[in-house]
């Protein structure tokens, strides 16, 4: 609601028409010095001199800054959206222009005139399908008494008008202590120095016209009638009037006598201070002189610093009134939840935060990853880990304790397995999602191997899949982006809007492309479990060689990963089709709106990021663990070295019955264990039901037999 002061004040307004007060316009008199000021149209036409070189250098900076999305989360962090209608609306504006153009015309406008005008067409949805700047020139603001602003009015020809609804234009006003409706502009401010300017090059344009010397007065003790006079005068102005004509002889009547006159030294100045109207206009808008090609004994350095200037204290705060505009009058269009923000156009500030973010890294105050977080990098694997300078660990001082060296276990021999303890990321057998992750050398006595293997297992797998499931988290994120994106397009038009569930789930799930996008995201992390399952299996052994993911029985594992894999029935992507086709069917059904179909979709992600996305890290990890032990003892089997495996179960109140009964059966290599009446050559093995390998928890050492 309007505060009743400001009513008040409406209503007298409106009441007695007074559009000069409502305004903040003054009638066009030419006759006083910058009578234009409050005139949108004569603002335009100033779009020329230094008004053209500050107001151009402005708006190509503006349009050259990036705007990023984003969306606030329960918590209050901020995610940045990549993929959405609304960055789709900005890079394509309209069929006409485009986005670098929009941003220039919108900067120009407000520059010259104090105010910009979106019109902000919709599709069937009511969500904005275009933008279009309108003429500045050509608005007027409808007041109203309780709406505050009733409509706009456009008026280029008299009396052809077009009116549009307030929902139809976004108005961008710069800040105006003369008006409520309208904004003021640079220009205005710098009307007396524009015009200023303007009179001052008009004297010099008429100078050179006239020629190169200030004048000249002619003299004579002869009385002189009028048309000789004006006809010494015509001959003198054709022979001498004109830069061309500079330097000519000059030739008089008998009894005329040539004095040059020249400016006096205040009229002189008057016409050399030129570049103080110049500083005038360019400091009023806020652009140096180096920023617009003057470079008058300005060095590197110094050019650098005008920059830093012009971008922090011209641009950053234009970018912020836009973006807060936009945030107030578009976005919530989408979804309250959306706000943009442009890129911080002051480089400086960026590169002495990278600076200081660096220092702090090196001199242990932050980890790799919140170092990486603060410039806008992903944080990756092995990256929380602090390092300290070897200049700042205190030596000999008091609380100095020189450390104990590490005695090997009892049972195993002093010298036995020297320096393999703790692979890290330097072996080349260990992938980086293990950065930190340290196990001990497997013990000789075979009765302790597979207790070490057991605790190997359960450390290394759930690394991996700890990694995977943050790496599934940003697939669903992706992907609900994407089937928003295009849940929205399809409900705008009206045929696919009428489809039935299973045509708009088509539409919306390119089932190929989603199962390429899945198999990118998840093939990594299966790789890296498959290679940890054959190394440790081969270290349990006591076989030196190294798991090779390149090997015959390695490549034919992966190859059950390949496309028809995660295009197959049991894909993960399956489970997310169905559920968006029943989600979709329910609420047709039950008559929802466009708005609350695009609601009951995204709630299958809400699901998918969290719960399901750590189910089928589990489920590929321990599988893909497993696997690699499954190929080293057919790489043994190969070679005529026989194995046994055995099965170890998880016992806790989550495990399942069929699996606790087969916790600790030993079989051949070429047999498989029964589980649930299923028959599975290792713990999630890809062949079995889901029933008996999803979230599987279980593992199976090797053993070789004498």
């Amino acid at each position: 609601m309007i505060g009743n002061w400001l009513r008040r004040q409406l209503i007298r307004w409106v009441s007695k028409g007074n559009s000069g007060a409502l305004f903040g316009a003054r009638p066009w008199n030419s006759e006083q010095a910058a009578a234009w000021a409050d005139d949108p149209a004569e603002q335009v036409r100033h779009y020329k001199h230094w008004v053209y070189a500050a107001v151009n250098a402005i708006a190509f900076r503006v349009a050259s800054t990036p705007m990023r999305l984003y969306s606030k989360k329960k918590n209050g962090e901020a995610e940045e959206i990549t993929d959405h209608p609304v960055l789709d609306l900005f890079n394509f504006v309209n069929p006409f222009d485009t986005r670098f153009r929009l941003w220039c015309q919108t900067m120009t406008f407000g520059e010259l005139t104090g105010n910009v005008y979106w019109y902000v067409p919709t599709d069937g949805l009511q969500v904005p399908a275009e933008l279009w700047q309108i003429h500045s020139q050509c608005m007027k603001v409808i007041p109203d008494r309780q709406k505050f602003v009733k409509g706009y009015v456009y008026r280029e020809n008299q009396p052809d008008e077009i009116r549009f609804d307030p929902s139809e234009i976004i108005h961008i006003k710069y800040p105006n202590p003369t008006s409520l409706f309208y904004g003021m502009g640079p220009l205005q401010a710098a009307a007396v120095s524009v015009d200023t300017h303007e009179a001052r090059s008009t004297a010099h344009w008429n100078m050179m016209r006239r020629g190169i010397f200030a004048g000249a007065a002619f003299t004579t003790d002869k009385e002189m009638r009028k048309p000789d006079i004006d006809l010494i005068q015509a001959q003198v102005e054709q022979k001498y009037s004109s830069p061309d004509k500079a330097g000519r002889p000059l030739i008089l009547h008998k009894g005329l006598n040539a004095q040059r006159i020249d400016f006096a030294p205040k009229e002189m100045a008057l016409l050399e201070s030129a570049s103080i109207t110049r500083d005038e206009i360019l400091s009023i808008f806020g652009v140096p002189a180096a920023v617009v090609g003057i470079s008058e004994d300005v060095a590197r350095a110094a050019a650098d610093a005008m920059d830093t200037i012009f971008a922090r204290y011209c641009i950053a705060p234009r970018l912020q009134m836009i973006a807060a505009q936009l945030n107030q009058d578009l976005l919530p269009r989408y979804d309250a939840r959306l706000y943009v923000e442009f890129e911080n156009p002051v480089q400086d500030d960026i590169a002495d935060k990278s600076d200081i973010t660096r220092k702090n890294y090196q001199s242990g105050l932050l980890s790799q990853n919140e170092a990486r977080q603060r410039i806008g990098e992903e944080a990756i694997d092995g990256g929380d880990v602090f390092y300290q300078p070897m200049a700042l660990v205190a030596i000999g001082g008091d609380d100095y304790e020189e450390p104990e060296p590490e005695t090997p276990p009892e049972d195993e021999p002093e010298d036995e397995g020297k320096g393999n303890e703790g692979k890290s990321l330097a072996d080349p057998t260990r992938p980086r999602c293990l950065s930190g992750v340290k196990r001990a050398e497997p013990p000789a006595d075979l009765s302790k191997v597979r207790a070490w293997y057991k605790a190997a297992y359960v450390q290394e797998q759930q690394a991996v899949e700890r990694q995977m499931a943050r790496g599934m988290q940003r697939f669903f994120k992706g992907q609900r982006r994407r089937v928003a994106g295009k849940l929205r397009q399809a409900l705008g038009v009206k045929a696919a809007a009428a489809a039935r569930a299973d045509e708009l789930t088509a539409r919306i799930f390119a089932e190929q492309a989603e199962a390429k996008a899945m198999e990118r995201a998840a093939l990594p992390f299966i790789r890296s479990a498959l290679q940890l399952g054959g190394t440790t299996t081969n270290d349990s052994i006591g076989m030196s060689a190294t798991f090779d993911l390149d090997s015959p029985e390695a490549r034919g594992w992966l190859k059950g990963k390949g496309p028809d894999y995660w295009q197959s029935d049991s894909a993960p992507n399956k489970t997310t089709i169905n559920a968006i086709h029943k989600r979709l069917a329910a609420g047709m059904e039950a008559g929802h709106t466009s708005q609350e179909l695009v609601s009951d979709v995204l709630s299958v992600f809400d699901i998918a990021e969290t719960s399901r996305a750590r189910t089928i890290a589990r489920t590929e990890c321990v599988g893909a663990y497993n696997g690699g032990g499954d190929c080293v003892r057919g790489q043994l089997k190969a070679q005529g070295i026989e194995t046994v495996k055995r099965w170890f179960t998880t016992l806790d109140s989550n495990t399942r019955d069929d699996h606790s009964a087969v916790s600790g059966q030993t079989v051949a290599h070429e047999k498989s264990f029964t589980v649930g009446g299923e028959s599975l050559d290792y713990p999630g093995d890809p062949s079995g039901s889901p029933a008996q390998i999803c979230n599987c928890r279980c593992g199976c050492g090797t053993e070789v037999v004498n």
